[in-house]
């Protein structure tokens, strides 16, 4: 189901059984939500009303209606609406995808940053200089110790910004991390200086808690977070 009822279209049945579906399977389909929607409302605006009209110049003309920069970005769009597709052609709901464009080829491939040991260190300098900003308690610390997780654990960046409280278990010595890819969760074990280090932080977070009743977090999400990191 959408969580918003932002379908609106004639197809909204039909692709919110499409990822009732996918989410059945375990996998997320956040962004893919996001994409049929847009998907959905061009189908509105337009006043297409039936499948028969769905054709392949007018799926053509959608794709042209967001501009994508990158061939990533572009395929992701197409790609999304061509498996709504091919499930409306498995469920008997269409003869055959409308779909007829070719994906396009990517010009580069991005070539990953590792960080030494040398470059960790100064990252972890200039994030823990960091001042507090707009209200912000304790920003410089906080971020400190998420890129300290990430570069330590091998975290993904939305698995860090989704930690709780609860998922630190300084007694054992892990951090439960909840409904990641495919909706799966996962323990992962941490060494004593980090343990040492994520002990330190709980203690400044309840301490804060005490003196400011609603205190700012440092970030608002994984995009704010990687700005950041590109950035320093």
């Amino acid at each position: 189901m959408s969580r918003d009822g932002r379908f609106q279209s004639f197809l909204r049945h039909e692709i919110e059984q499409f990822l009732a579906h996918k989410r059945s399977l375990r996998r997320r389909y956040d962004a893919e939500e996001k994409t049929l929607a847009l998907f959905d409302a061009y189908l509105s605006k337009n006043n297409i009303r039936g499948l028969a009209e769905i054709t392949p110049a007018l799926v053509d003309e959608f794709l042209l209606s967001r501009p994508r920069s990158r061939p990533r970005s572009y395929n992701h769009l197409r790609c999304t609406v061509g498996r709504l597709f091919s499930y409306l052609v498995d469920h008997e709901k269409l003869a055959q995808t409308p779909l007829r464009s070719p994906p396009r080829r990517g010009r580069y491939q991005r070539t990953p940053f590792i960080f030494d040991t040398d470059a960790a260190t100064r990252l972890l300098a200039l994030a823990k200089a960091l001042p507090n900003h707009g209200g912000t308690i304790e920003r410089g610390n906080t971020y400190f110790v998420l890129f300290a997780v990430l570069y330590g654990l091998g975290l993904r960046v939305g698995e860090a910004c989704r930690l709780c409280l609860k998922d630190v278990d300084l007694e054992r010595r892990l951090l439960v991390i909840r409904e990641t890819k495919f909706y799966k969760s996962r323990l992962v074990p941490f060494g004593p200086k980090l343990g040492a280090l994520l002990g330190q932080h709980l203690h400044q977070r309840q301490t804060t808690a005490l003196a400011v009743p609603r205190p700012r977090v440092a970030w608002k999400d994984d995009k704010t977070l990687l700005n950041w990191l590109n950035s320093l």
